[in-house]
């Protein structure tokens, strides 16, 4: 059962620190919002803008570079506007990164909003909503649900006279694997000592798989063509110490 576990957990290590594949990413870097950008009004009409930081040198400078985006008003009307990310491709494992300020000043807090939608036509889904302040540049990690083909996010600014919203280093990740299980184990099977339930030895694998929630093939015969696969795993009866 040790063995189990251990080939298992090593085969898991092992996935996660796979490099994923750079999707979609914006560093503002040419100083301006891109062309390929959007911005929807929710209230008000203020536009983000391109800037070295936040007001005031709130923070100083951009967090890497010369340039952020920067959403800031001078007023306390709860200015709402959606930066909007041109649509790109993902698949099963995604991940959203980006870096992030939003200092306030005195009691004035401005605030930020993650969304995503899975194309044009559907709504805006809330992804994270980010209410205190942050006065140094802050990395967030978020997984993307629902992934598409048309697939598009947003960063939403809420202005109350702080020192504005400022993102930089947008980085959109994907992670794919075409992963074959080998069942090759005779039918064998273990008890589990904390349950007492019996398992298949591929269970040992798969359940790990699923709980990860890692797409694979499962099959009894191998393949002819294995170029196809990134992984391959193998279970043997021999690997079964109950």
């Amino acid at each position: 059962m040790k063995r189990i576990l251990l080939f298992t957990f090593l085969l898991i290590v092992m996935l996660q620190l796979s490099a994923a594949i750079e999707v979609f990413s914006e560093d503002f870097e040419d100083g301006m919002i891109p062309s390929e950008w959007s911005q929807e009004y929710v209230a008000g009409e203020v536009n983000w803008g391109i800037h070295d930081g936040g007001q005031n040198d709130h923070p100083p400078a951009a967090y890497e570079g010369n340039f952020n985006a920067w959403f800031f008003d001078n007023h306390i009307d709860g200015n709402m506007t959606k930066l909007v990310s041109p649509e790109f491709a993902l698949t099963t494992h995604s991940k959203l990164s980006f870096w992030y300020v939003q200092d306030s000043w005195t009691s004035y807090q401005d605030y930020l909003r993650v969304y995503y939608r899975t194309s044009v036509s559907d709504d805006w889904q809330l992804l994270e909503y980010f209410a205190e302040e942050e006065n140094e540049w802050t990395q967030v990690i978020l997984d993307l649900p629902e992934p598409t083909s048309t697939y598009s996010i947003a960063f939403e600014g809420e202005a109350y006279w702080g020192y504005g919203v400022c993102i930089d280093n947008i980085v959109v990740e994907d992670c794919v694997f075409n992963i074959l299980v080998w069942d090759n184990d005779n039918n064998s099977d273990y008890i589990d000592p904390n349950n007492g339930q019996y398992y298949t030895c591929e269970n040992s694998i798969t359940m790990a798989l699923d709980a990860n929630e890692l797409d694979y093939e499962l099959v009894s015969i191998l393949p002819r063509e294995l170029d196809f696969y990134d992984v391959i795993m193998i279970e043997l009866g021999l690997y079964c110490v109950g």
